[in-house]
C-alpha cells in the first residue's frame, strides 16, 4: 500500500512512474494499491503503525519523518526518478513563479528584478545548502532546525526562466492528466510565459 497526500498532480506522478516502470497499480498479485490520505502527517502515522507498506513524502515532511522515526527509511527521490526517465538536469516544476499579466507588462524591470533575485537565491542554496539551512533557523522560516539542514539540501532547488521550461510543464501538465477522464490540463500558449 502506497499512501500519498494531495490532489492533482501527485496521483498522476505517481501512475505515470509507475507505468513508466511496468509496475502494476490496483489490486491483484504484485498491484500497488494507492490510497489518498488528508495530509502527509497521517501518512507518516500510517507508515510508523504498519497500517502501511511506503508513502510518498515532501521536504521538509521527509526529514522531519526519518529524525523522529528510526524504522523508516528514504527510498525513492522521485525527481531523480523523473530524470532517469527524461533525461538528467529534467525535473518537475512543483512551484512556478506566477505574475499578473497587467503587473508583468507595466513594471517589465521590476518583476525582472524578482526573477533576478529568485534566480541568485537558488544558485546560492544549490551552492551551500548548509548555510541555507542556517538562515531556515536563524530567520524560524517553518522548518525545525533538527530537520533543516537534510531538507534544504534535499529539496531539489532549481530554477529556470519561463522559455526554458515550456517542456518541463508540457511534461508536467501530460503526468497531471495521466489517467483522468475530466478536468484535464492544457498547455498555454506562449503569451502565458514570461520573456
Amino acid at each position: 500500500k502506497l499512501l500519498y497526500s494531495g490532489n492533482g498532480f501527485t496521483s498522476g506522478f505517481i501512475s505515470w512512474i509507475l507505468g513508466r516502470n511496468d509496475i502494476p497499480s490496483g489490486q491483484g498479485e504484485n498491484g500497488i494499491q494507492l490510497e489518498r490520505t488528508e495530509s502527509e502527517a497521517a501518512a507518516v502515522t500510517h507508515l510508523a503503525n504498519g497500517t502501511a507498506d511506503a508513502g510518498l513524502l515532501s521536504e521538509p515532511a521527509v526529514s522531519a519523518a526519518l529524525s523522529v522515526n528510526k524504522k523508516l527509511r528514504k527510498c525513492v527521490d522521485l525527481q531523480d526518478a523523473y530524470a532517469s526517465i527524461n533525461g538528467s538536469r529534467k525535473s518537475v516544476p512543483v512551484t512556478v513563479l506566477v505574475a499578473r499579466t497587467q503587473f508583468a507588462e507595466k513594471s517589465y524591470d521590476s518583476l525582472l528584478l524578482v526573477v533576478q533575485h529568485l534566480e541568485n537565491s537558488v544558485s546560492r542554496i544549490q551552492r551551500s545548502p548548509l548555510k541555507a539551512a542556517a538562515s531556515v533557523k536563524k530567520y524560524s522560516l517553518g522548518i525545525q532546525p533538527a530537520v533543516s539542514g537534510n531538507a534544504v539540501s534535499r529539496g531539489n532547488f532549481a530554477c529556470r526562466s519561463a522559455k526554458q521550461s515550456q517542456p518541463e510543464i508540457a511534461a508536467y501538465i501530460e503526468i497531471y492528466n495521466s489517467g483522468r477522464t475530466e478536468k484535464l490540463l492544457s498547455m498555454p500558449d506562449k503569451r502565458f510565459f514570461f520573456q
